[in-house]
């Protein structure tokens, strides 16, 4: 997971800071989505803000989205 993260902290753009929402109903998804959520914070080059959340509704909301009908 941290490799993962580091990985993708690579790929951020360096000035554009973003939003990525992780959706993980399951326990054993939540938690491996907590801990990518943890190493990305912990990266340095990070630009993306990454949250975990169960249910879809909060990650559209904290995305600033709606859901479709």
């Amino acid at each position: 997971m941290r490799e993962l993260a580091a990985l993708s902290a690579k790929m951020d753009h360096p000035s554009t800071a973003s939003k990525l929402a992780i959706v993980a109903p399951q326990d054993i998804a939540f938690g491996l989505g907590r801990m990518y959520e943890a190493f990305r914070e912990m990266d340095a080059s990070t630009t993306k803000q990454v949250e975990v959340f169960r249910q879809l509704e909060e990650a559209l909301a904290y995305l600033g989205l709606e859901a479709l009908p």
